[in-house]
């Protein structure tokens, strides 16, 4: 059904943005082992049923625990609103309900595709068009986040 509403190339995209949100997923969680002072096992008993937003939201709060600076607690909590943003088109465009774009007589004669399938989240209501421009740029921004919260947690918790 996906190759009959989807174009290839925002396949593509989508698939790097599952790629893409699983090294997130795992930094995150990392994170919040080495913040708490869990352990990986001991953690994942707390964290399996958590969806990323959730772990973001507790790594936030971990964070701010263990943040001194205003400084940095800001820069850390911009951040996060960075990533929560990404998660959320992210949450659309792999968990949405995709269905075709504008439909017409023509395009159904011709076989043709139109490039403005629409991802729908059947819980809510929020829709959009996602070109395979946009989702390649949500797979950035959520790659970028990732990156970001790394480069911020190394020098927070690196040895002085």
């Amino acid at each position: 059904m996906s190759q009959t509403v989807l174009t290839t190339e925002q396949l593509a995209a989508i698939g790097s943005i599952a790629v893409e949100s699983a090294y997130l997923e795992d930094i995150v969680e990392t994170l919040i082992y080495k913040l708490s002072g869990l352990t990986r096992k001991k953690g994942e008993i707390f964290l399996e049923k958590f969806m990323l937003d959730s772990k973001l939201n507790l790594l936030k709060e971990l964070g701010m625990i263990k943040l001194k600076s205003k400084k940095r607690k800001l820069v850390l909590s911009e951040l996060i609103g960075e990533i929560k943003q990404a998660n959320s088109d992210r949450t659309l465009a792999i968990h949405g309900f995709w269905i075709p774009g504008k439909i017409t007589l023509a395009s159904i004669a011709k076989g043709e595709l139109e490039q403005d399938a629409k991802a729908v989240r059947s819980n809510s209501r929020r829709q959009g068009s996602l070109s395979a421009h946009k989702l390649a740029d949500i797979a950035k921004r959520v790659s970028d986040g990732r990156y970001e919260l790394f480069v911020f947690f190394q020098k927070f918790l690196s040895p002085k």
